[in-house]
C-alpha cells in the first residue's frame, strides 16, 4: 500500500514539474507534430522527485525520443529544435538510468549521422563507459565517431584498443586500431564499421538509414576502384565519371541513394557525392 501511494506521488510531482515549466499559450496552440512545444526537465529536478523510480521515468521519457524518431518522414522535416530535443532527452535518460544501454547506442548512431552533433554523442557516450564497463559497442561507437566524423585517427585508435578488450569485440578490431596509428584509413574499414553497427541492432530505423550510407559508400569504393583502373590502362585520371561508362570500365554510374550525383573531384582526386551523405530533397536542398 505504501509503495502504491508513493508510486502515486512520484507520478504526481513529475507532473506538477513538466506543466509548471510549460508556458499554457503554447500547450494549446495547434501546431504539427514536430513544431509542438517540447520542455526537458533537468536532471537534478527529476531525480529529486523521481526517487527509486528513475528507471520508469527513464523509460517513459526515452519512449517519447522513440515515438519522434519513429514518426513518418521525421529526417526530412527535422528541425534543429527537434534535435535539441532528442539531444537533451537522450542525455535526461542516462542521468536518469545510467545502466541503460540503448539510449547511448541510439545517440552514438543518430547524433552524428542525422544531426551533425559529434561533440554531444560522444559526451554521452563517454558517460556509458562510466556504467557500462564490460560493453565494447560504446568504445567502439566513440572510436568510429574519431575516425569517421572527426577525422581524429590517434584518437579513433585509442577507443578502438579499449573496446578490443572487451567480451564480444570483433576480432579485426585490434589490427584495425594498430594500423589507425600510421594511416588514416579507407572506404573498406568505414564499410567494415558500419556493417558492425548494422549487424548489432534491431531498429529497423536505424537499419534502414545505416544501409543507405553502407550503399553510398560501397558505390563510392565501386568508383574509386574503376577509377584506379582507367589511370592504369590509359596512364592519366578521368575528366569525370562518364569517361569510365564511354570507355566500357563500367556499365552505368550508380545512383546515390541520398539523392545527389558522384562526382570526380580532380582537385583531389577522390570520388564524391553532392548530397554528402545528407537526404536530398526534390528542390536539390540537403535536408538538416
Amino acid at each position: 500500500m505504501r509503495r502504491g501511494i508513493l508510486l502515486l506521488l512520484v507520478i504526481f510531482g513529475i507532473a506538477v514539474v513538466a506543466f509548471s515549466t510549460e508556458k499554457l499559450s503554447d500547450i494549446y496552440k495547434k501546431r504539427p507534430p514536430l513544431e509542438s512545444v517540447r520542455y526537458v526537465p533537468k536532471p537534478s529536478l527529476l531525480k529529486a522527485v523521481s526517487l527509486e523510480y528513475k528507471p520508469l521515468v527513464a523509460d517513459f521519457f526515452w519512449m517519447k525520443v522513440t515515438l519522434l524518431y519513429g514518426e513518418p518522414n521525421f529526417r526530412k522535416k527535422a528541425t534543429p529544435e527537434d534535435w535539441d530535443y532528442i539531444q537533451k532527452t537522450v542525455e535526461l535518460v542516462t542521468e536518469l538510468d545510467p545502466y541503460f544501454f540503448i539510449p547511448y547506442y541510439f545517440a552514438g548512431i543518430v547524433l552524428p549521422m542525422e544531426a551533425n552533433r559529434d561533440q554531444p554523442a560522444i559526451k554521452i557516450l563517454k558517460k556509458g563507459m562510466k556504467y557500462l564497463k564490460k560493453e565494447w559497442r560504446i568504445p567502439f561507437l566513440i572510436g568510429f565517431t574519431y575516425y569517421y566524423y572527426e577525422h581524429e585517427y590517434l584518437e579513433a585508435a585509442k577507443y578502438f584498443e579499449k573496446a578490443s578488450k572487451l567480451p564480444g569485440a570483433p576480432e579485426y578490431l585490434p589490427k584495425l586500431a594498430a594500423r589507425l596509428r600510421y594511416e588514416a584509413g579507407d572506404i573498406r574499414d568505414a564499410i567494415a564499421f558500419l556493417l558492425t553497427i548494422y549487424n548489432n541492432t534491431d531498429n529497423l530505423e536505424l537499419k534502414k538509414s545505416l544501409a543507405m550510407r553502407i550503399k553510398a559508400l560501397e558505390d563510392i569504393l565501386y568508383l574509386t576502384q574503376a577509377v584506379n583502373l582507367y589511370k592504369k590502362r590509359f596512364g592519366h585520371p578521368p575528366k569525370n565519371l562518364e569517361d569510365l561508362v564511354k570507355v566500357g570500365i563500367i556499365r552505368a554510374i550508380p545512383r546515390d541513394p541520398y539523392g545527389g550525383h558522384y562526382y570526380y573531384d580532380k582537385k583531389d582526386g577522390k570520388v564524391k557525392t553532392t548530397s554528402n551523405f545528407r537526404p536530398v530533397a526534390k528542390n536539390g536542398k540537403k535536408q538538416s
